[in-house]
């Protein structure tokens, strides 16, 4: 229900943002019973999206594409492919992709480890994120930084999972 809920709000902001870049977004959701509750920092480009989602206690980088797809196509999904993201002029940092559908769009999810929340945290200029698969790279696409090291150094602070990154 949780992880369902960070993408209706990741697809909302995707799909209902009205100008075509936007700096970064924190949202944030305690528990109503006590648990960690669900945070999600977000940023779009056009119509890409990218962000970081944390739910129960896992850190999951999503990766949002206007290409259209169906559920049926993902049922039996597993890793498939890869995410790249690259901070700035820094070494692209890379993790096994699980393709699904988000309200009816390619949405790839990767689980890295606390370095990709710290670089993002420390972007100063552009984030470059594509899929790779095989020899070759889809929906690569560039956000600004603007907002990164705000919205991450809140979604740091509000996610137990993501202690080990630099708050």
């Amino acid at each position: 229900m949780l992880r369902r809920r960070g993408v209706i709000i990741a697809a909302a902001l995707l799909f209902g943002v009205g100008y075509a870049h936007a700096g970064w977004l924190y949202k944030g959701e305690a528990s109503a019973f006590g648990g960690a509750g669900s945070q999600i920092v977000l940023v779009v480009n056009d119509r890409y999206g990218f962000g970081v989602r944390c739910d129960g206690g896992v850190v999951t980088t999503i990766y949002l594409t206007p290409e259209e797809v169906s559920e049926k196509e993902f049922e039996n999904a597993t890793a498939a492919g890869t995410l790249m993201v690259k901070i700035d002029d820094l070494a692209p940092l890379t993790a096994d992709a699980t393709p699904d559908s988000a309200d009816g769009h390619l949405r790839v999810s990767a689980e890295f480890n606390d370095d990709l929340l710290n670089e993002l945290k420390a972007a100063k200029h552009r984030v470059a994120v594509a899929i790779k698969l095989g020899d070759r790279i889809f929906h690569e696409s560039t956000f600004v930084a603007q907002g990164a090291s705000k919205a991450l150094g809140q979604f740091i602070s509000a996610c137990p999972a993501a202690a080990g990154a630099k708050g």
